[in-house]
């Protein structure tokens, strides 16, 4: 039975990461697992709703994954505080909104809110993962936590989108200015020409994720124009969730 349920949860981990479906033969070599087991489990979790038949013979993941997936969310409740913030700086700059929280060495996007003019509109569905260390919103997360917690958010295999590395210094320096400042920048080291600024948001237990917009580089918009709203967004959230900003 144990063994059973962890490869349900492999295979449901699998398909949640892949970005098109996956063929029962790519399931069961990435399981290692005999194709007949695995074609059982797949069997259960369809007629569940976990998993979805795409085409004959390939999977992708169902609906009732993303509501398991997004019930922590829920419970915590960070979401349903921040989504007004998010609606209203993207009517007020016309930009994409998100919030984003830490998870080991990435950023999971978990809400977004884009232009109704089409704009700016990023690889940022909910559930993307970016790399903690280059997008604004995680850095706006990693800035806030024990320095001697960051490097377990680094990857130092991870380079920028134009291929730039940074050492561990590189990075500390970086955290330290946005700290300093109370907000992050990311000038199009995750995705060539756009900017990205975000600013962290606290509940009862410190740092719980962070409001980011995301704009053309050439728009001609400078930071110091958008990040006083990103920031001032992020500390009203901050207030309905009973948190305090650490300074």
């Amino acid at each position: 039975m144990g063994t059973a349920v962890v490869r349900a949860a492999r295979v449901l981990s699998l398909l949640a990461n892949a970005e098109e479906p996956v063929a029962l033969a790519g399931i069961t070599a990435a399981l290692g697992a005999p194709k007949s087991s695995v074609h059982g489990i797949l069997r259960d979790l369809t007629a569940e709703g976990f998993v979805e038949m795409a085409a004959p013979g390939t999977y992708r993941i169902g609906v009732k994954a993303l509501e398991v997936g997004l019930a922590p969310l829920r419970q915590a409740n960070p979401v349903s505080e921040v989504a007004p913030e998010l609606r209203a700086l993207t009517a007020r700059r016309n930009v994409t909104s998100h919030f984003a929280v830490l998870d080991g060495t990435d950023v999971v996007y978990v809400w977004k809110e884009d232009p109704p003019r089409v704009g700016v509109q990023l690889a940022t569905a909910v559930g993307t993962r970016l790399p903690a260390q280059w997008t604004s919103v995680g850095k706006a997360c990693l800035a806030w936590l024990d320095p001697g917690d960051v490097g377990a958010h680094l990857d130092a295999d991870r380079a920028s989108s134009g291929g730039r590395r940074r050492t561990s210094d590189d990075v500390a320096a970086d955290l330290a200015t946005t700290r300093a400042r109370g907000y992050a920048v990311d000038d199009g080291d995750t995705v060539a020409g756009i900017r990205c600024v975000a600013a962290p948001v606290f509940d009862l237990r410190g740092c719980c994720g962070a409001i980011g917009v995301s704009y053309l580089k050439d728009a001609g918009t400078p930071v110091a124009d958008v990040a006083p709203d990103v920031v001032a967004a992020a500390a009203r959230a901050t207030a309905r969730l009973g948190g305090r900003a650490s300074t």
